[in-house]
């Protein structure tokens, strides 16, 4: 069929460069053609793949996959071709990436990932802005781990995630917790301090 001989030219028979170029013709055609949009989608599997091999540890793997699948779908229909013709599959997987990583964020930070902590879970749950998936993810392991093994309380744990990772400010939690900033700023002192020594030993 169609889609199986798009991902025979892609996956076996195409050089780097044709295999672009086939990706790139699919792209142009997904907005108005889902069976275009399938076979760029089943042409990304393997990146994909990856992508739920490295989150489904906190997400679970039937939710990562889900959420990796909807998130490139979603790019695949209205990737900008225009402005980004080439490297059609490495963009969109890493598009993709920084769409389930911010999830992931959202989702520790705002969800239950590592339990209520006051009225914080009433800050707005879109981050001002979130760093690189590379970067973030060893701070999230070492969180993960101090969590795991009861080194690092939740409460520690979100707080941390929040100011660090989420890009909240001290002063946004101290309004909200009703404390002097110079609270929250001692109360983080304290986590990062259990967190370092944590590092420490792991190392």
């Amino acid at each position: 069929d169609r889609l199986g001989s798009v991902n025979t030219v892609v996956a076996v028979n195409g050089s780097p460069a044709e295999a672009d170029r086939v990706l790139a013709a699919l792209a142009r055609r997904a907005p108005s053609d889902a069976l275009a949009a399938r076979a760029l989608l089943q042409a990304l599997m393997p990146g994909l793949k990856s992508i739920v091999g490295a989150y489904s540890q906190r997400l679970g793997n039937e939710e990562t996959a889900s959420a990796v699948i909807a998130a490139a779908y979603a790019r695949i229909r209205m990737y900008p071709i225009e402005r980004r013709p080439q490297h059609i599959a490495a963009n969109i997987v890493r598009d993709t990436r920084q769409v389930v990583w911010r999830q992931l964020i959202k989702d520790l930070a705002f969800g239950s990932a590592f339990g209520p902590i006051g009225s914080l879970t009433t800050v707005d749950p879109t981050p001002a802005a979130t760093p690189e998936p590379a970067a973030g993810e060893l701070v999230l392991n070492l969180i993960d781990e101090a969590v795991r093994s009861h080194r690092l309380s939740r409460d520690c744990a979100r707080l941390i995630v929040l100011t660090r990772v989420a890009d909240r400010s001290c002063q946004e939690l101290a309004d909200l917790e009703g404390l002097d900033i110079r609270a929250v700023y001692q109360r983080r002192y304290r986590a990062e301090s259990r967190l370092a020594r944590v590092a420490r030993t792991s190392a």
